[in-house]
């Protein structure tokens, strides 16, 4: 399995990093094709139009391996785990994340976690900033108008973070 380190070494550009914010709406940056939210609703109240077979776990990892292949990514820089009161939440985004690290291990591509509070504190100043602060900051620091999808904004403020540290 590759590093980390073994992708810098070899040498590593900023359009092969794929940064995410997992979740049921994950949001995602990366210099191709800058940023969006993919949406992964649960199996059970998945639209119809998604098909009688649609699974969200088989759905996000197919979703993530297209990502990985079409783009040529060779690192996955993402948001750290957080943990909330609800546990269905909780334990439906380890699951997420479990699936994310499967399919990276299986492509051979590193995974990098950003704790949430660093990621705001290099965005912000403040690694306490609430969501609309975050939403505020980065289109002033990064230029781009997120339209109030704090997924995507995460994901490129994840993504920015990791360009600035590698």
């Amino acid at each position: 399995m590759k590093t980390l380190n073994d992708v810098l070494k070899a040498g590593l550009r900023k359009n092969e990093v794929l940064a995410l914010d997992i979740a049921e709406h994950c949001g995602y940056y990366s210099s191709v094709d800058k940023y969006g939210v993919a949406h992964f609703p649960t199996t059970e109240k998945a639209p119809k139009y998604l098909g009688a077979d649609y699974n969200q776990y088989i759905a996000f990892a197919d979703w993530l391996e297209k990502m990985i292949i079409e783009r040529g990514i060779k690192v996955l820089a993402v948001e750290d785990l957080k943990f909330s009161k609800f546990a269905l939440a909780t334990i439906k985004l380890a699951q997420l994340h479990g699936i994310m690290l499967l399919v990276a291990a299986e492509m051979n591509v590193p995974v990098r976690y950003f704790n949430v509070l660093s990621i705001k504190k290099h965005t912000t100043g403040d690694g306490r900033a609430d969501k609309a602060k975050m939403l505020k900051y980065a289109a002033e620091r990064y230029h781009l108008d997120f339209e109030g999808k704090h997924d995507a904004c995460d994901a490129s403020c994840v993504w920015f973070y990791f360009i600035h540290l590698y």
